[in-house]
């Protein structure tokens, strides 16, 4: 599936006026291959992205071409039926990406939401949650 119709999709399910963002994009390495690049911002300012050093990936020959594993979790999220959202555990989701998802995703209700507050501050998933209850 195209980017473009998959970002649609994800968002679809965004809250209204919450300024959430997700961009992916193919760089070209200095040492041969591509290498993908997520992320996600909020109020234009980076909150989340995978891989996550990616400027020093970009000039070694270092492969973490997370792609494919961060497309099959976008493509899992979006298949999961509604009721399982708040609780379901995404196997393959080492990179958070899922539960900043959950945190910008209007079929989930506040409350079952308020956990993300208790983490840390730096946390994706928590700024989203506040940008969004500050709607």
């Amino acid at each position: 599936m195209r980017w473009s119709r998959l970002q649609k999709l994800i968002y679809n399910l965004i809250v209204d006026k919450l300024p959430f963002q997700i961009h992916c994009s193919s760089y070209r390495r200095e040492i041969g291959g591509n290498l993908g690049r997520y992320w996600v911002t909020l109020d234009k300012k980076t909150v989340w992205q995978a891989p996550g050093d990616y400027h020093l990936l970009l000039k070694t020959g270092v492969s973490d071409d997370t792609s494919p594993i961060i497309t099959s979790l976008l493509r899992e999220y979006l298949d999961t039926a509604r009721s399982e959202l708040a609780c379901k555990k995404f196997e393959l989701d080492s990179y958070g990406i899922c539960d900043v998802l959950r945190a910008a995703d209007r079929r989930i209700g506040k409350a079952h939401l308020k956990h993300f507050l208790e983490r840390d501050e730096a946390d994706p998933a928590r700024k989203i949650l506040e940008a969004r209850l500050t709607l």
